[in-house]
């Protein structure tokens, strides 16, 4: 099921490409059966069948699709200083209203994330960790999928808590983090090769004035 509102070729793309590595994921679970531990235990059995009818759940939660939000201040050179307190406050009172609870609980993506977590991501990853060090199943595709999901749920933790913040508690305006530390990486680089250069240069008149004794 696809998300309420209109949505571009791309994003439909992008939606299909992620529901293709979700079945992937959710096939591979049934590989566990061919494994002796799981035919003899029945209680396996009922926790991988369970998990995998919970992983169904996701499909029926349609979001609404979000679109990126644009900036609405534009700070140029003219700017007078009334201006940019006007500005200031403007933006300082949408940050107190942004950082509210009921806001961060109405938040699509949010929603999103923790129903990705929760009805796939988390229990795949107890189950096959259960496997692993429990039953001694090991299998190539079973450690790869172990720590692709577990690498999923600390990088959608992640995301949410970036989202959270850059939303709700510390949103940018004119340039956020990455931007700036790129930037900032440029200038290291930069000094780094000047820095090279000088004592290159140093070292060749050093030798000239060897040479020249």
């Amino acid at each position: 099921m696809l998300p309420k509102g209109e949505i571009t070729r791309e994003q439909l793309s992008q939606i299909l490409l992620a529901y293709l590595a979700i079945a992937s994921d959710i096939v591979e679970l049934f590989d566990v059966f061919k494994e002796r531990s799981v035919v003899i235990y029945k209680h396996l059995q009922y926790a991988v069948l369970g998990i995998w009818t919970l992983s169904l759940f996701q499909f029926p939660f349609v979001l609404t699709v979000s679109r990126a939000r644009k900036m609405r201040v534009a700070v140029t050179k003219s700017t007078s200083e009334e201006d940019l307190k006007r500005i200031h406050y403007r933006t300082s009172a949408r940050r107190e209203d942004r950082s509210t609870f009921y806001q961060i609980l109405h938040d699509v993506d949010i929603w999103a994330i923790l129903l990705a977590n929760s009805f796939q991501d988390f229990p795949f990853f107890v189950v096959r960790l259960y496997l692993m060090v429990g039953y001694k199943v090991m299998t190539y595709t079973m450690i790869f999928f172990t720590c692709k999901n577990a690498l999923i749920i600390m990088l959608q933790t992640y995301r949410a808590f970036i989202l959270i913040n850059d939303r709700y508690f510390m949103p940018t305006e004119e340039e956020d983090a990455a931007a700036l530390a790129l930037h900032y990486t440029e200038m290291l680089t930069h000094a780094s090769d000047a820095l090279t250069t000088l004592k290159r240069r140093r070292s060749n008149r050093e030798g000239r004035g060897g040479a020249a004794a």
